[in-house]
């Protein structure tokens, strides 16, 4: 059976923010292409769906600086840098199990041909959903919020061929030695895709091996985690006053989805907790962190953001600017409920840094 590939390229630059990385960023690590490639579950074994990261760039003073155009990195110096840009995502799709007929119109290009356009539609709404898994993985559980989503194919706003044209998507009959691009009709809008501190903030190697089985299965993120994610991004971008308000209420939402983790399947514990979902937020926000173990300085900082976000809800009241260090340890308090862990802050607009392999390790081991 001849296989079709399909070779593709999303870039992740986010242009909804003044400042954003090129891809995900990496920790002292950086995926080394088809090496370290995920590959995604596609819910069809003729269907097999392969990403991965390149590592672009070059070295300039010591320090890898990303390009899209160069590959040109001493690998030596990764394990040594801060933070590594892992760039736009690649991908190759496998298909064994294509008719004649079908494969007649990829190699014929029988452009706007309506087999082809089927074809065209079925293949892009294969590759959307476990693509789209990665990025909410990396987005929601990793903290870089300028992942966006991954665009949904609509054919009211491109044509498949302008969608596929706006991911660079090439065709291969012959085991990859040639390759053409694939248009399965004309493209009517040619679209960019834009998917869209503390060093250990970012991704690391360690990383990079779980998410390879996390994306091999549905990511479906809990609405609290959702909302702390939308909260951090809110705050690194400096929005206090939106970021005040999600944090609370992801807040809030750990706080029930906490119990519901905890009593889940016990139908009359859970029905008791009526009376205690009526209690002020203040006061359920203390029994928790207590019973938790929450420092008595958290969660006093807790209750001050509590306060300054109703004040903003109810009296249209500002935050001052110096309470950024508070929000944190609510988000970290939201993490804790959650993740039963301290959230993770990577920065978009970061600094960097080099050191020896040995300064990196001793200062992981005083941490």
């Amino acid at each position: 059976m001849v296989k079709l590939l399909l070779r593709f390229s999303i870039h992740l630059d986010n242009y909804d923010l003044k400042i954003s990385p090129n891809g995900p960023l990496f920790h002292r690590y950086l995926p080394d292409g088809r090496n370290d490639e995920l590959v995604l579950e596609t819910g069809d074994p003729h269907f097999v769906l392969k990403v991965w990261f390149e590592r672009r760039g070059f070295v300039s003073n010591g320090m890898i600086e990303f390009d899209y155009s160069k590959k040109d990195i001493d690998p030596e110096v990764i394990p040594k840098q801060g933070i590594l840009d892992g760039g736009p995502l690649s991908g190759l799709a496998e298909i064994d199990n294509l008719s004649e007929s079908e494969l007649t119109l990829v190699r014929e290009k029988k452009i706007g041909e309506p087999e082809f356009i089927k074809l065209g539609k079925k293949i892009v709404q294969t590759i959307e959903p476990p693509v789209n898994n990665l990025f909410n993985i990396l987005r929601i559980k990793y903290g870089q919020y300028w992942i966006s989503n991954f665009p949904v194919f609509d054919s009211r706003h491109t044509s498949v061929g302008g969608y596929c044209n706006s991911l660079q998507m090439q065709w291969s009959l012959d085991d990859g030695i040639n390759w053409d691009d694939f248009i399965p009709d004309q493209p009517t809008l040619h679209f960019t895709s834009t998917i869209g501190g503390n060093f250990d903030y970012y991704l690391s190697k360690n990383d990079w091996d779980e998410i390879k089985i996390m994306a091999k299965k549905e990511y479906d993120p809990s609405v609290a985690a959702t909302s702390l994610s939308q909260a951090y991004h809110y705050m690194d971008q400096d929005h206090l006053k939106h970021a005040i308000i999600e944090g609370v209420t992801s807040l809030e939402l750990a706080m029930e989805e906490f119990f519901q983790s905890k009593l889940s399947g016990n139908d009359s514990l859970l029905e008791k907790l009526g009376e205690f979902r009526q209690l002020h937020m203040p006061t359920k926000t203390t029994m928790i962190c207590t019973a938790i173990g929450i420092p008595i300085k958290d969660i006093e900082e807790s209750l001050e953001i509590i306060k300054i976000r109703n004040d903003i809800a109810h009296n249209g009241i500002g935050p001052a600017t110096d309470v950024k260090r508070k929000l944190f340890t609510v988000l970290n308090i939201v993490s804790i409920l959650i993740f039963n862990k301290k959230y993770r802050f990577p920065a978009a607009n970061h600094g960097n840094a080099i050191k020896s392999v040995e300064q990196w390790d001793e200062k992981k081991h005083k941490v």
